[in-house]
């Protein structure tokens, strides 16, 4: 049983980069980034900031103290 030998490297087509150092370093680092920025962000903040209604009624439309307003009788869970 004859074999060839196996062919030379320069000849082979590149690995795929993603698995490259560079590659993961770079995709790391943004994971990161994304992950401290993400972090602080508070969507109640951003919610408030993109609602054009005045601050008054925006206060009133999350107020849950009042049962009755809630549609909630007095004395139910």
């Amino acid at each position: 049983m004859h074999r060839d030998p196996p062919p030379a490297l320069a000849s082979l087509p590149y690995m795929t980069p993603w698995f490259g150092p560079k590659a993961l370093m770079q995709t790391g680092l943004q994971a990161v980034a994304s992950q401290v920025i993400l972090s602080q962000i508070d969507q109640r903040i951003l919610q408030a900031a993109v609602d054009n209604v005045g601050s008054t009624n925006l206060v009133a439309r999350y107020d849950y103290s009042d049962p009755a307003t809630l549609g909630v009788a007095k004395g139910q869970p």
